[in-house]
């Protein structure tokens, strides 16, 4: 599931979540105020229940930073998260995790998950200032912050993670979906 946090001046609030992904793992968009947070290097700091701290560098500001929550937090539903930087801190805000029961998707409804997954694909990674940029349509969706690598070795793994994701993909929708299935009406794409 992807938290939604919005960051204005100091101020760390939740934001409705939109989507119901079922994630096999918790992630968090946080959403920074441009003004306040430039310039910054932003850590995101997770407390459980137990006491257990684990702080996560999200990397320099941009508009969205993210990270995914640390395993330690999510055992007990519940965990306490903020961003801070040298100079800046909000407010450390509670986050409790509510876990839907197992529910039958109806075949509608799978369609339009794939669909939805297809179109948040991520079909560019620029690697700038010790950081995977990863892009959906020429706009920024994630950043992963790396340290002490090689810029010329990410690129070699990042073009060949697209060449066998290609082909397994392709091998993968000859497998599933036909010609058949596919139909075009008034400029609407349906999928048997």
């Amino acid at each position: 599931m992807i938290l939604n946090f919005k960051i204005k001046e100091r101020t760390l609030s939740k934001l409705q979540d939109k989507n119901k992904d079922n994630l096999a793992y918790y992630k968090c968009k946080f959403y920074c105020d441009r003004q306040t947070w430039k310039n910054e290097e932003i850590i995101a700091t997770f407390t459980n229940n137990m006491g257990y701290t684990k702080s996560v560098f999200l990397g320099k500001y941009e508009d969205v930073l993210s990270c995914t929550v640390p395993k330690n937090m999510i055992a007990n539903k519940n965990f306490k998260v903020f961003l801070h930087s040298k100079s800046l801190k909000t407010n450390e805000l509670s986050i409790y995790l509510f876990q839907k029961d197992d529910i039958e998707v109806e075949r509608d409804q799978v369609i339009e998950n794939v669909l939805q997954q297809i179109d948040t694909k991520i079909d560019n990674i620029k690697f700038e200032n010790q950081s995977l940029k990863c892009y959906s349509n020429n706009r920024l969706i994630s950043t992963v912050y790396i340290d002490n690598v090689d810029e010329a070795i990410v690129q070699k793994y990042v073009q060949k993670y697209f060449h066998d994701f290609e082909i397994e993909f392709q091998e993968q929708m000859d497998r599933y979906i036909t010609e058949e299935d596919i139909t075009f009406e008034n400029g609407i794409l349906y999928i048997k």
